[in-house]
């Protein structure tokens, strides 16, 4: 991101507001994620909930009925694609890859 940020900052032609996707150099999904266990030392592992359950227990922690409706409706909007709108191209796409970002950058951070 701070790479995309710098070219458009500097990019004297560049005015005005619009969105700019910035993808990560790979598509994980949540089960690719959960290597982070072994960062935490703890398991961290993904476990789908059908959505019902899901909006249960956001109310359960405090959450009014139409908030929790709304990240349900969210969530289920990111399962059927929402986020999949743009191409990966290289101007879109940064460097970091997700486990080199977690030793380089979360590990230290928690004084590992």
């Amino acid at each position: 991101m701070g790479a995309a940020a710098a070219r458009l900052l500097v990019d004297k032609l560049w005015t005005g507001q619009e969105d700019y996707p910035v993808l990560g150099p790979e598509d994980l999904s949540f089960n690719e994620i959960a290597f982070v266990s072994e960062v935490l030392g703890r398991q961290v592992r993904y476990s789908r909930i059908p959505f019902d359950g899901f909006k249960t227990q956001l109310k359960a922690r405090g959450m009014s009925e139409n908030f929790a409706q709304g990240y349900v409706d969210t969530m289920r909007a990111k399962n059927e694609g929402m986020d999949n709108t743009t191409a990966r191209s290289l101007e879109h796409t940064g460097a970091t890859i997700f486990r080199q970002w977690t030793k380089q950058v979360l590990m230290p951070a928690m004084g590992r």
